[in-house]
């Protein structure tokens, strides 16, 4: 994968990058962003890399081969202004995430840089998701696990009106890998939803009513039941609810 460095701006005024320079650790060997003026809208991102394979053409990205080869863990990056100013900058290290292809995402742009429980690695199933809004991004994390669903009742019966019922949740932990499990009002394992998926701390799942074997499911209640494994503590949180598999009358 590509080395590369995500910038937002999280104001409500454009940002005039020119004369704006990133730089690993080596300060003396500064990347200039642009030489002329360059604009960065309100709540935009741009992407810095040394080249263009990683991203598609939705992504605002500048490209540069002096852009600074970052070690894999214990370097800084700096991001200054066009006075030399210093405006961010992080020391991060290899225990955060970012490792085997995936990318080392900030949870929170508003929470200080340097806080190592902000970053993770991004649970996006691409390994990054350059010029957009990351993966993990939560805004408040939630002091308990929730999990609701709709719309309740669904009726999977194509008819492109509530085909599915969306299973939303949120964890009280920025991380975590999730199973989500669909039983019968009989105990029966009718569809493993999700298997030992990495998870941010909020996130929506869809079950069109199908059951493992792509058979559609009998109109009835079925429970819904999601666990939760926190990725550093070990710690399991879960819950369950029910939701009606419904049809037309």
């Amino acid at each position: 994968m590509s080395e590369w460095v995500e910038i937002y701006n999280p104001s409500v005024n454009p940002l005039q990058l020119m004369h704006w320079t990133i730089s690993d650790a080596d300060t003396a060997k500064k990347m200039r962003i642009a030489d002329s003026s360059f604009v960065l809208e309100a709540r935009q991102f741009l992407v810095v890399s040394r080249d263009s394979s990683l991203f598609d053409n939705t992504s605002q990205c500048v490209i540069n081969n002096k852009f600074p080869a970052l070690g894999n863990s214990g370097d800084e990056l700096f991001l200054r202004d066009g006075n030399g100013r210093i405006i961010d900058r992080v020391a991060y290290n290899e225990s955060w995430g970012g490792a085997k292809g995936r990318s080392l995402e900030r949870i929170n742009p508003s929470v200080v840089s340097n806080d190592k429980r902000n970053w993770s690695s991004c649970v996006d199933p691409k390994g990054h998701t350059a010029g957009k809004q990351n993966s993990l991004f939560t805004k408040i994390i939630p002091s308990k696990l929730t999990l609701t669903i709709a719309p309740d009742p669904f009726s999977p019966d194509g008819d492109g009106f509530q085909d599915a019922a969306g299973i939303s949740y949120s964890l009280p932990e920025q991380v975590a890998t999730v199973n989500i499990k669909i039983f019968d009002v009989r105990g029966r394992l009718v569809r493993f939803l999700s298997n030992n998926e990495p998870s941010s701390a909020q996130r929506t799942v869809f079950w069109n009513g199908l059951d493992d074997e792509g058979l559609k499911c009998r109109i009835g209640i079925y429970i819904v039941f999601l666990q939760a494994l926190n990725a550093y503590r070990g710690v399991i949180e879960q819950k369950k609810t029910t939701v009606v598999l419904a049809a037309p009358l």
